[in-house]
């Protein structure tokens, strides 16, 4: 419910974390919801980078990291 509602809004970041599996659940129920192809779509997910995390900690770095990335290619923030 909140990423449908989310996803609605002009937020520049909407994020979900989770396997590629639950990802592609949850884009199918978007869908299902009744949000456009490209609101979907500009769902991140699964959030973070690629760094090979494990441990809570690990992966919160690599959110943290994609979410500086994405502030500082989109330097309108």
């Amino acid at each position: 419910d909140v990423l449908s509602q989310t996803l609605g809004t002009d937020a520049l970041y909407v994020g979900s974390i989770g396997s590629k599996r639950k990802i592609a659940i949850l884009k199918e129920r978007l869908r299902e919801a009744g949000l456009s192809e490209e609101q979907v779509q500009s769902l991140h997910s699964p959030i973070g980078l690629e760094i090979k995390s494990e441990t809570p900690e690990e992966i919160a770095v690599s959110i943290a990291a994609e979410l500086i990335l994405f502030r500082a290619n989109h330097t309108s923030l």
